[in-house]
């Protein structure tokens, strides 16, 4: 039985280690060709291939990640992740995309991917076993890595015409880097074999290795968070109801005398009852999450689409009107930015249905730019409820 597989997703290949339970070293390696846009495919052929699995780990390769050293001020990780997520413009290159972030254990070097790839393979690979942890390539590298206290420069796999570069450093992460072709780095070296792992199958191992690992350092959408808090939530319920009952058993086999029998039955019921008000209390945890679930579903399908907001903004506005800023909590949104004649911005605004309590927010302030005049806005409003 195969209990856990960590598949790394490089932008061309996909690489997978097997485990088995109670084992560390891999049971099994594949390898096989995809195309990121179609991953059911690839999971169909290894789904075939392997069999059935108990959990996955997914590994997302240096070529699909955006890495950034960050500078945030001290709080818990959780905490720290919610400061990224909040201003994610702030910190990648790709403004008004939703993304997917990751803090390293370090807290000082953060991952970005966007969101709706990830959530893509995700779902293709929640149709084989349940996904219980999606990390980035150098941290599951750097699991191996640090373990055998092998620093240095080491290539990994990046996108097309560029090499992928991480650093070890006292056995942890030290950067991350995605280079050109044609620019000048230090010259890496190839990843080690290590316990009998090739170098190529290091991220996979150590994927499979961190399936357990603390969700606020990994890549992780928070209904996919709040699925995965749940399931372990309900394995440690079920285990620990699985050792009162082993317990429960052993004590009857051992007296086969039905009068000592019962009274050990007794005498244990006592003892195991204040056991059992932990495993009760994970049970209400886990309704108390299951409801949470069904909240953030129902919000996430109550709640207007960022992009189609966007677009519509874009049909909206008039011309030579630039946006420096947008933003939203909720359905309440605010946009700043200049405009030849700012004033028309709140009647054309207020013109589409798809917008309500259109207002400025500040007075707008003239400039002149290139010999053209201009004036700055800012204006919130609010998107209707999606019906």
């Amino acid at each position: 039985m195969i209990d856990v597989i960590g598949v790394e997703l490089t932008p061309d290949v996909v690489r997978v280690v097997a485990l088995g339970p109670w084992r560390s070293m891999p049971r099994g390696t594949y390898e096989a060709g995809w195309d990121p846009a179609r991953p059911a495919e690839v999971m169909a052929y290894l789904r075939e291939q392997i069999g059935p699995v108990g959990r996955i780990a997914l590994s997302v390769g240096l070529g699909f990640l955006h890495p950034k050293h960050v500078k945030l001020p001290p709080a818990p990780a959780a905490e720290r992740r919610r400061m990224l997520a909040l201003e994610p413009d702030r910190f990648f290159p790709l403004p008004g995309q939703p993304l997917v972030i990751s803090l390293t254990s370090e807290q000082s070097f953060a991952f970005a991917i966007e969101a709706d790839l990830l959530e893509r393979w995700i779902c293709a690979f929640e149709e084989w076993a349940p996904v219980e942890s999606v990390e980035a390539t150098p941290v599951s590298l750097a699991r191996l890595l640090g373990k055998s206290g092998a620093p240095g420069v080491f290539a990994v796999p990046a996108g097309p015409g560029e090499s992928g570069l991480i650093e070890m450093e006292d056995g942890r992460l030290k950067s991350a880097r995605r280079v050109p072709a044609e620019a000048t780095a230090p010259a890496p070296q190839p990843l080690p074999t290590l316990g009998g792992t090739p170098g190529h199958l290091l991220a996979a191992h150590g994927a499979a290795l961190g399936v357990r690992g603390a969700l606020d350092a990994m890549l992780l959408p928070d209904t996919l968070a709040v699925r995965i808090r749940r399931r372990r939530v309900r394995r440690l319920a079920r285990a620990g109801g699985m050792c009162v009952v082993s317990l429960g058993l052993a004590l009857w086999a051992v007296d086969r005398s039905r009068e000592r029998t019962l009274e050990r039955i007794d005498a244990e019921i006592a003892l195991v009852a204040p056991r059992a008000q932990r495993a009760i209390e994970l049970r209400d945890r886990l309704a108390a999450m299951d409801r949470e679930a069904a909240a953030i579903d129902q919000l996430g399908r109550r709640r207007a689409n960022p992009l189609v907001v966007l677009a519509a903004l874009s049909e909206r506005l008039p011309a030579g009107a630039t946006v420096l800023n947008a933003g939203a909590r909720g359905d309440d949104w605010q946009i700043d930015g200049t405009a030849g004649d700012a004033a028309a911005i709140v009647p054309l605004l207020d013109q589409d249905e798809r917008f309500q309590d259109v207002r400025f927010l500040s007075a707008s302030a003239r400039f002149r730019d290139g010999g053209r005049t201009y004036e700055t806005f800012s204006v919130a409003f609010r998107v209707r409820p999606a019906r």
